[in-house]
């Protein structure tokens, strides 16, 4: 199947602590109101609740404000239906948080959303929450502590997946968070033991086909989460400038293949020679386009008319054509071309990427 590109944003605490409070105000918890009521406040203060829903309501109500409106609240919500459905889209939009039932009775749609929430903890304080014994997680008439420690797992690796899956642009990308994994030719973007796992990502992936995280706890629980599609992002990802007349000559005889002068050594080079050292900047070599000497990784030079415009790439992955990508591991010094096999749906590894790699009409990748 042929790649199209696609946007996404996996959101997580990496504690696992980060709740989303869904409370029971129907008529069959109506005794139960006052026990419902402290066990919320005690959440609400000991850990990251963000938003608060009744059953039934697809409505959110502010945590920081329940200590004052509470009992309105209950008292709006009392006719409601003990039904998780009409909420659903709103507490999946936080893919990784935790979903707290704190309720009294039957949850009647239970059985048709349980698969779809499988961070969904119940919490009876008087009858059943579940229609019938191991439907879903259920706590009996917990105390304070002894529901905060089920809380307690903090998330220890994230694996984002899926069919001809790779990512163009993910947001952090410094070293201490995800990196890019190419196993068997699939492409695996990995966190491991970050203090967040929230990132946003650009990607490519088959057609029709969309991403899971895995996510592991230090429990050792895992739980699979599909991941939604957003709309394209407008916002310019690539830091991009303009090389200086004299680099652009030089970018032009070397695109060429043409011999030229370095301008730090001054010998006269072939066009491989993209780096060399710089008198008084220490002993690692650095480009020789000194608009571009603090950067690293990938970067498209293209000519338009009197000038070369130059976009760097955080990610050092950049999509070349429509089945083919240029990247350059971390701590490589040449990137890699690899190419999609549409039957088999897996990367390739094409072969080492030269140093001037055509891009379309005008542009050369290199590395720098």
């Amino acid at each position: 199947m042929p790649l199209h590109e696609a946007c996404t944003t996996l959101a997580a605490e990496a504690t696992g602590e980060s709740v989303i409070l869904i409370l029971d105000a129907s008529e069959s918890a109506s005794s139960c109101q006052r026990q419902i009521d402290a066990l919320a406040r005690e959440l609400i203060e000991k850990t990251r609740v963000d938003r608060i829903y009744f059953l039934g309501n697809p409505v959110a109500y502010p945590a920081n404000e329940f200590a004052r409106q509470s009992s309105r609240w209950f008292q709006e919500n009392r006719l409601r239906a003990s039904l998780l459905i009409p909420l659903l889209k709103e507490i999946r939009r936080e893919q990784l948080a935790r979903q707290v039932v704190i309720g009294s009775g039957a949850i009647y749609d239970l059985d048709e959303v349980n698969e779809q929430l499988p961070n969904l903890l119940l919490v009876s304080v008087g009858e059943a929450l579940t229609p019938y014994p191991g439907l879903a997680t259920e706590l009996a008439s917990p105390n304070t502590e002894s529901l905060l420690a089920s809380l307690r797992d903090p998330i220890v690796r994230v694996q984002i997946a899926g069919p001809g899956f790779l990512p163009v642009f993910w947001h952090p990308s410094d070293a201490s968070s995800y990196r890019l994994d190419y196993q068997d030719g699939s492409f695996m973007l990995i966190g491991e033991n970050l203090s967040h796992y929230t990132v946003r990502l650009r990607y490519l992936c088959e057609a029709g086909q969309d991403l899971q995280a895995k996510i592991t706890h230090r429990s050792g629980v895992e739980n699979i989460f599909p991941m939604e599609q957003e709309p394209a992002w407008t916002a310019e990802e690539s830091p991009q400038g303009w090389l200086t007349p004299d680099e652009s000559a030089l970018f032009d005889l070397a695109a060429a293949k043409q011999p030229f002068t370095c301008p730090c050594c001054l010998q006269t080079k072939l066009q491989d020679h993209l780096r060399c050292h710089r008198p008084g900047e220490g002993i690692l070599p650095k480009s020789i386009y000194n608009t571009l000497r603090d950067t690293k990784g990938l970067v498209l030079l293209q000519r338009e008319e009197s000038r070369v415009r130059y976009r760097t790439f955080p990610n050092s992955v950049l999509q070349v054509s429509a089945d083919k990508v240029a990247m350059m591991s971390r701590g490589a010094r040449v990137a890699s071309l690899f190419r999609f096999d549409r039957e088999t749906g897996r990367w390739q590894t094409d072969r080492e990427m030269e140093p001037y790699y055509k891009v379309g009409e005008a542009g050369y990748v290199i590395t720098v």
